[in-house]
């Protein structure tokens, strides 16, 4: 899929995926059947598995998770596009490559990093 960044960072999207979540608790009384109690929802959360190319953008991605900030996520999904996501968890593996041919704008030597992101959606 093209055309994804966020905050500009260019990110190659190989999965997304998303969660919705209800609030319940359970209560089991010891005479009676379980009872539920409803607190609410979490707002959805977007996990995406993409290629990362070169040392300033993973550098600015891994500080996007200790800023305390939602940025914009840009994809050609109508859906996800333009709105704002905090970056809960950012996970990294490098990827052993001869040549990188993803961002021409880059050296062909610039390192690969196979990145697991977690979005939470702002609604503030």
């Amino acid at each position: 899929m093209p055309d994804w960044s966020y905050n500009g960072v260019r990110i190659f999207v190989q999965d997304m995926s998303t969660k919705d979540e209800q609030l319940i608790a359970r209560l089991n009384p010891l005479a009676g059947d379980t009872i539920y109690h409803i607190f609410g929802w979490d707002e959805l959360i977007i996990n995406v598995n993409a290629y990362v190319v070169g040392l300033t953008d993973i550098s600015a991605l891994r500080g996007y998770v200790r800023d305390g900030t939602s940025y914009l996520l840009a994809s050609p999904l109508a859906a996800n596009s333009g709105i704002p996501y905090f970056l809960k968890t950012i996970n990294t593996k490098l990827v052993s490559a001869r040549c990188q041919t993803l961002r021409p704008d880059l050296d062909e030597d610039a390192p690969v990093y196979l990145t697991d992101l977690e979005l939470w959606y702002d609604n503030s």
